[in-house]
């Protein structure tokens, strides 16, 4: 039984949400999808995909990953940024 972090996964798609849902839905992952109208993008610096923006309870960005993540750092930065 893994423990798990409080905290919400939310995915920004830049040009087809609807199938970043089918692939999501059909993949079994428990993320939501949601679509940038070109404005969530820039805000953040995105200038590579993948793009991973860690933000803590208190709105802070506390981690930015131009790359994909290993696991096991993803739990870490997701453990850090659940602490309050």
């Amino acid at each position: 039984d893994r423990q798990r972090e409080p905290i919400d996964i939310i995915t920004v798609n830049l040009d087809d949400a609807a199938g970043a849902r089918r692939y999501i839905d059909e993949n079994g992952y428990g993320l939501e999808v949601r679509r940038d109208d070109g404005v969530v993008a820039p805000q953040f610096g995105v200038s590579t995909i993948p793009h991973l923006v860690i933000i803590d309870a208190a709105g802070r960005v506390v981690a930015v990953h131009r790359r994909v993540v290993p696991v096991a750092e993803l739990r870490a930065a997701a453990r850090a940024a659940a602490v309050p």
